[in-house]
């Protein structure tokens, strides 16, 4: 049960309901929509809207993800045997928290971000996927105003890129004398800060990135100012490369009245100099 982003998009076009369901995976207001964003895209992907079996429900999605998530470790989704699914909701259009976890180009079973039972959760013990983030503005009434599918590849630079900075800035923290520090996946901890030895600090990362409008504003099609606030609007980026491996289903997209593609050009994020050609998928649904 094969799926991809072109069959998401066919996917949201038969079944057009832009309303969250609230769900209660996460205890903050905040995390449940976020949750509940992450459930419109498993439904997305695995052609779920209308199942109304939850046991049945758990079944297709076992078939169609080798990964479901952990509320703190990316990603939120891995398609079985394809790309990895990292879902962001936003309630504007402003800059979008990543938290401690850097923006990545893809998704290697190295990442020491990830989970053992996540980088075990395919048949190779190690593997590299494509990242596709799923970005959703929400308002608050729970509704979706605009989606955006990126390959990470179009939207991240390469790890080390990141990582250079990470490191020299958590080298530099280990640096301060008198302070017992301990190994952390973070900037860094450091224990006994108090004569009882009871208090630690935690020292993280919050990083964040650019809204797409931001990112691709000189890109003519992708305008907020254009976009009508009442419609549903979704953007999605493919680089050429990646259209191949979902060839039937982009060719049924082409066929679709309220589908725009368009063949354009962006800037290669390691070197804004050249560019990537791509097929940008703009959808527009009337309410």
């Amino acid at each position: 049960m094969m799926t991809n982003v072109c069959k998401a998009l066919l996917n949201i076009l038969k079944q057009p309901n832009n309303q969250l369901k609230e769900t209660f995976k996460s205890g903050t207001k905040v995390n449940r929509m976020g949750d509940s964003l992450e459930e419109y895209i498993k439904n997305c992907f695995a052609d779920t809207f209308d199942q109304t079996d939850k046991e049945k429900n758990v079944e297709i999605h076992s078939k169609i993800f080798s990964w479901q998530g952990t509320q703190n470790n990316p990603p939120d989704l891995i398609l079985k045997g394809s790309d990895a699914i990292e879902v962001k909701k936003i309630g504007g259009f402003g800059s979008i928290a990543l938290n401690s976890s850097y923006p990545k180009a893809k998704l290697k079973s190295s990442s020491s971000m990830i989970t053992n039972e996540c980088r075990a959760c395919e048949n190779d013990d190690e593997w590299e996927k494509e990242l596709v983030y799923a970005l959703g503005t929400v308002n608050k009434k729970n509704i979706i105003k605009v989606l955006f599918f990126i390959y990470g590849s179009l939207y991240a630079a390469g790890d080390e890129i990141y990582s250079r900075i990470k490191n020299n800035i958590a080298d530099g923290v280990e640096k301060t004398p008198n302070v017992v520090f301990s190994k952390t996946n973070e900037l860094g901890r450091v224990n006994s800060v108090d004569p009882l030895g009871i208090t630690q600090l935690r020292i993280r990362g919050m990083w964040q990135i650019y809204h797409p409008y931001r990112v691709y504003d000189y890109l003519y099609e992708v305008d907020k100012e254009s976009d009508k606030i009442d419609d549903y609007i979704i953007y999605s980026f493919i680089p050429n490369d990646q259209i191949e491996k979902m060839s039937d289903d982009f060719s049924e997209l082409e066929k679709r009245k309220n589908v725009n593609i368009y063949d354009k050009k962006i800037k290669n994020p390691n070197n804004p100099s050249k560019l990537i050609d791509i097929k940008l998928i703009k959808i527009v649904i009337n309410y």
